[in-house]
């Protein structure tokens, strides 16, 4: 299907691809992810591995922090 801004789903999809993969090397570079290689990320064409990165990642940034009370 082509829609009015004459993406299709498959570009739409690489899109989405694209978006999450340069968030997983963010969160890589910012130290949040050490047990993967840049170079994995980038050959990765699975989204749902992409996604699994993503969340890890987002669990260890927002992990709240112990409070002192």
């Amino acid at each position: 299907m082509i829609r009015y801004d004459g993406s299709t789903e498959e570009t739409r999809a690489q899109g989405l691809m694209d978006l999450t993969r340069a968030l997983v090397l963010k969160f890589w570079a910012e130290g949040f992810l050490d047990d993967i290689s840049p170079e994995r990320v980038k050959a990765c064409t699975d989204q749902s591995q992409l996604d699994t990165w993503l969340r890890s990642a987002e669990s260890r940034f927002f992990k709240p922090e112990a409070s002192e009370d």
